[in-house]
């Protein structure tokens, strides 16, 4: 029965289908609440309105306020994917052009303009046009990247680098700084190098990049990170410098001829950078002088220069040779390999070149014994031919010469093995007597090394009279700092401590290396090498300070001297100061060694009638 419009009819079909008019109302509340949930659920990003700057002249690409650019490959649908492209890239601002082009930037600036069109897909956002831009902001707030990234300083141990901060954007403060230095070549020999990765402060703007391989390509990376995140990066390259090669071994001599000697060489790992040549060099040490790397010539230029040493040849590591012949008349590489002189005695040193960003060589020692297994005079071919068989051929059938001569080897040898025996006894008892004498004298051999105490006066700096006036230590810093100007102050960074020494008067000696070798100014030393004395100020008492000021002061006065160890400088510590002194590695005892012509220059010996090769105003 349906409703025919009378108010009874009404409430008799209310009643009649009551139950069906409840459920159907239940169907629809729940059908309205589905559809309002999976309308959420599919499109989260309503609820949250696009952040609109406004519509804005776009401006060419030569325009000194173009701040955004095009970072999407292919068209977009909508301000709402440029807006998402733009934050996925962590960038801040995103602008979409003529309903299609998304761009995106770091900053924004720009002219207004109302030329903006709204967006075929949601006319509620604008979406550009032919020659204006919509901006919006993408809710992004990572810091952007380094203003900018300089390499100012690169060594074999490090890179140095700057960099600006980031421009302000409105973003949270910056927390820290990320550095990432990633290798794409190396020219070193050692293991394969790896990233390496730096974190510093807020405040940074500058950083010394350590622990990098030598002759290696990086790409060095500087990121800003906030609260948000890391931002975008700023990049730059470069190559580390090379290290000094290793030192070769010293040369072989395998034969010696009266205008030849032949060697043999042996190859060195280029683990600082790439070897790019060996070289041969001829040293006479009848002169007694002592080689210079920077003065090395050819064999005509040495010539003329009246230099006792030359380059006689020179080859690629490809064309590197393991024999060698000195003196065999030809050319290598533009050296003229030049017959040696007779009645001189040559050594010959193996020389490594490597070059990249700068040029660094290795010479190998030059000392007596090369000498050891030369054979002047001799080929090689017939010095090692057996001497047996030509005693053999001299043997014959007398049996009683063999006999007799049997006979005498036995006596002569039973002779020989007594006197042994009793020279042997005497040797012990002799051992013994010096060994007895020594723990009953109890006097201790004088060390090879002895200090000279030098006297002379401090241009006032110091009183003549004692110390007594530097007891107070409120004068000790005043002085300190007068010495102090007229000494070079090193940084610690150049300075590098490899071993301890020993104890001195006011503090621990060490030996350590100078970052820069043109720093020392002896030539009797190994290059780079120093001396140390650390001075640790609290173990001083004011006594103690003034006696190593005075002794400071003396060393200032006297300057470089070629027979006193030379004060190079010094290096400032918080708590300490060490001070830095030429390293001589030779003591008297080994110069006057070294130069006994008769074990190590007979031929020099024997042409000039001399014991030694040190001249008499060299004394």
């Amino acid at each position: 029965m349906f409703y025919d419009g009378s108010f009874g009819s009404l409430l008799l079909f209310v009643v009649r289908y009551s139950s069906w008019l409840r459920g159907f109302a239940a169907m629809t509340f729940t059908s309205l609440f589905i559809i309002t949930l999976l309308s959420s659920v599919a499109s989260p990003q309503e609820l949250h309105p696009l952040s609109s700057l406004g519509c804005f002249v776009l401006p060419q690409s030569s325009s000194s306020n173009h701040t955004l650019i095009y970072s999407h490959d292919t068209e977009v649908s909508g301000a709402r994917v440029c807006v998402t492209v733009c934050r996925e890239k962590q960038f801040r601002y995103a602008g979409i052009v003529a309903q299609k082009k998304c761009m995106c930037g770091l900053t924004f600036r720009g002219e207004s303009s109302d030329g903006c069109r709204k967006c075929t897909d949601n006319p509620q956002h604008l979406c550009g046009g032919d020659s204006v831009v919509s901006v919006y902001e993408t809710g992004g707030s990572v810091p952007g990247p380094p203003l900018y990234l300089n390499l100012l300083n690169q060594t074999s141990e490090g890179l140095y680098i700057t960099w600006g901060a980031p421009i302000s954007d409105g973003s949270p403060e910056i927390l820290q700084y990320q550095v990432i230095a990633t290798p794409l070549d190396s020219l070193s020999g050692l293991e394969p190098p790896s990233a390496c990765t730096w974190e510093l402060g807020e405040e940074s703007r500058s950083a010394w990049l350590s622990g990098v391989h030598p002759a290696t390509h990086y790409t060095v990376e500087v990121r800003a990170a906030n609260t948000e995140g890391l931002g975008s990066p700023a990049r730059t390259e470069g190559w580390t410098s090379i290290d000094a090669p290793p030192v070769p071994s010293q040369p072989e001599i395998l034969s010696r001829m009266p205008e030849s000697i032949t060697v043999k060489l042996h190859m060195v790992n280029p683990v600082g950078g790439p070897i790019t040549a060996y070289q041969i060099v001829v040293v006479d040490e009848t002169v007694g002088a002592i080689m210079n790397p920077s003065a090395l010539t050819d064999y005509y230029n040495a010539s003329k220069q009246e230099l006792p040493y030359y380059i006689t040849a020179q080859f690629s590591q490809d064309d590197f040779q393991t024999v060698f012949i000195v003196g065999d008349k030809k050319i290598y590489d533009g050296y003229y390999n030049a017959p040696l002189k007779t009645n001189v005695d040559y050594h010959i040193l193996l020389g490594v070149i490597s070059t990249l960003n700068k040029t660094l060589s290795s010479y190998s020692p030059s000392d007596h014994s090369q000498h050891l297994s030369s054979n002047l005079g001799e080929d090689p071919e017939e010095s090692v031919l057996p001497h047996s068989n030509a005693a053999l051929q001299n043997t014959g059938d007398h049996d009683d010469a063999g006999v007799h001569t049997l006979h005498h080897t036995s006596n002569l040898t039973f002779g020989l093995s007594i006197s042994v025996g009793l020279l042997g006894c005497l040797v012990l008892i002799a051992a013994l007597v010096y060994i007895g004498l020594r723990v009953y004298l109890r006097a201790p051999r004088r060390p090879d090394h002895q200090e000279l105490t030098a006297n002379c006066h401090d241009n006032g700096e110091l009183p003549a009279n004692g110390l007594s006036h530097y007891l107070n230590e409120e004068d000790l810093p005043d002085h300190y700092s007068r010495l102090k100007q007229r000494v070079a102050v090193m940084r610690p960074a150049d300075l590098t401590i490899v071993g301890d020494v020993g104890q001195g008067s006011f503090g621990a000696i060490k030996k350590g290396v100078l970052r820069s070798s043109a720093q020392v100014h002896s030539a009797n030393h190994t290059e780079g090498a120093v001396l140390v004395h650390h001075i640790l100020d609290s173990s001083l008492c004011a006594r103690d300070k003034a006696a190593m000021l005075r002794s400071l002061g003396q060393h200032v006065s006297l300057g470089q001297h070629k027979h006193i160890v030379a004060l190079l400088g010094l290096v400032e510590h918080v708590t300490a100061v060490s001070l830095v002194f030429e390293y001589e590695t030779h003591s008297l005892k080994q110069q006057l060694t070294d130069a006994r012509a008769l074990t190590h220059y007979p031929v020099y010996a024997e042409k000039h009638r001399r014991f030694s090769t040190i001249a008499e105003h060299q004394v």
